[in-house]
């Protein structure tokens, strides 16, 4: 204790002028000039000043701690003149210097990084980060305040900006290098880990994140604005981008980036092949990859099915409005034209080569198993159908009313089909021909039943009803009689005359 007292009056006898007159020796120019010619020379001064740059950085932090015990008034007095002596642009320079001969010297020499690493790990090794974290959240408002500040003034200069952004990607590389290296040495607890992610997003501040993404939002809504107001009655973009997309066709290879564009087609080919190729190989993975797509469309789906239930317990305004803006803004002609042209280029590829169409289709419906397809087809439909039809129908969901409705507008339609002749001479009799006759009878017999119920509660209605069915009943047994005597008398003739 009574060295430093001795050193603290030793260092007040040394006169402020001789100091300033040291440090003005200690300008840059000075430098650049002792540092000329010998490389040796920089060894010389590096070591002379080594203690100097110990000297800062003792006198740092014990300025810090002095700052720390004065009172608040006092301490921004003192804080203001020592800001308003810092050069900013000096700073600049010089660490523009050391960033550049860093990053030579690290380029040249790999062992130099790994020196410089240790060194960061002692620099990590010494504070105590409990204190490191609490002051630094503490600060981190005024910091973020003081960055903010700065970003304002820089804004005002377009090349400073251009420069800024400039640095954004190397920074975001060097972030997920780091993230993906500590990723990859984390080694924790899932608990702890899931805790400490989790204790990270609820301290994310949501309203400045609010405040960033509204202001993006008003940029962007700008932007579209003047994109607008520019264009008149048409947004003005739409010239630019054609613009820009012209200058950009005529200065570059075409056939190159065709064939460029082919070559990433057949490399992701190539890799979704492999993938289909190491899954089929390997049966873990096919498992794997087959549960994952499961569980995915799964979750997929519940997540549509809670949006829908969500959706449909709106109030009927939120329907009522989105109608509204489908009335408005939805432009059915646009539908129209979009299949008018999808049929119009089918057409015309159609009639470029009809015979490639008949061949391609042929040689597509060669390798077709149909009877596959058919009978996996019809058990497919059939399982939904008849289980739809059974719930339907035991369970009381049938509405006769709308059934009713159902029944006209198919009879309608079988009207309307039946005119061509072809139904009825060549369709309906393949379709009776391959019904099961004895579950046939059945049907027929429950729906007589049926109909029987129904005529003893509207005799006059049902009569109508099945005036048309015992007109066809009664056509059906007329031809049968008919063909049967027709048959029976060309017996007789042939037996009295065989020879006719």
């Amino acid at each position: 204790m009574e060295d430093n007292s001795k050193k603290a009056a030793d260092f007040r006898q040394i006169s402020p002028q001789r100091l300033t007159e040291v440090v003005e020796l200690l300008d840059r120019q000075t430098f650049d000039l002792l540092l000329s010619g010998d490389p040796e020379n920089l060894l010389e001064i590096t070591s002379r000043l080594d203690a100097l740059f110990l000297v800062k950085l003792r006198f740092l932090a014990s300025a810090s701690q002095y700052l720390i015990s004065l009172p608040p008034q006092q301490r921004t007095s003192v804080a203001r003149k020592i800001a308003e002596r810092i050069d900013g642009r000096e700073i600049a320079r010089s660490l523009e210097s050391v960033i550049h001969a860093l990053r030579l010297v690290l380029e040249e020499d790999p062992q130099i990084r790994e020196l410089i690493s240790e060194k960061i790990a002692d620099f990590l090794d010494a504070p105590d980060f409990g204190k490191l974290r609490v002051g630094i959240t503490a600060a981190s408002e005024n910091l973020f305040a003081l960055v903010e500040q700065a970003v304002e003034r820089i804004a005002q200069d377009p090349v400073t900006v251009a420069n800024l952004v400039g640095i954004v990607p190397p920074l975001v590389n060097g972030f997920l290098r780091v993230t993906s290296h500590l990723a990859k040495s984390l080694s924790l607890p899932e608990e702890v880990l899931a805790s400490a992610i989790f204790n990270i997003i609820l301290a994310i501040n949501t309203e400045v994140l609010a405040d960033l993404i509204n202001g993006l939002s008003a940029k962007i809504n700008e932007i579209h604005t003047g994109n607008v107001i520019l264009g008149g009655d048409e947004r003005e973009f739409r010239k630019v981008s054609y613009d820009f997309l012209v200058s950009l066709t005529e200065n570059i290879d075409i056939d190159s980036v065709s064939n460029a564009l082919i070559a990433l087609g057949e490399d992701a080919s190539d890799f979704f092949e492999s993938i289909i190729r190491v899954i089929s190989v390997h049966p873990e993975v096919a498992s794997s990859f087959a549960r994952a797509l499961v569980e995915i469309q799964a979750l997929t789906v519940k997540a549509a099915s809670s949006a829908l239930e969500e959706l449909s317990g709106l109030p009927d305004s939120f329907f009522e409005e989105t109608v509204s803006h489908m009335r408005e803004f939805a432009d059915p002609s646009v539908i129209a034209r979009l299949a008018n042209n999808v049929f119009i280029l089918l057409d015309r590829m159609y009639r470029a080569d009809k015979m490639f169409h008949y061949e391609f289709a042929s040689k597509v419906i060669d390798d077709l198993d149909l009877g596959n397809i058919a009978s996996v087809s019809s058990e497919f439909i059939g399982a939904y159908v008849n289980t739809l039809a059974s719930r339907i129908f035991a369970d009381g969901l049938f509405s006769p009313e709308k059934g009713s409705e159902i029944v006209n507008e198919a009879l309608k339609r079988y009207d309307e089909a039946a005119k061509s002749g072809k139904l009825r001479g060549e369709l309906l009799p393949r379709f009776f021909a391959g019904l099961d006759k004895d579950e046939l009878a059945r049907a027929s017999s429950n729906v007589c039943s049926a109909m029987w119920n129904a005529y003893e509660r509207d005799p006059e209605k049902f009569t109508e009803f099945l005036k048309p069915f015992l007109l066809t009943g009664f056509k059906i047994v007329w031809k049968s009689l008919i063909a049967r005597l027709k048959k029976i008398s060309k017996t007789i003739v042939f037996r009295k005359n065989p020879e006719v």
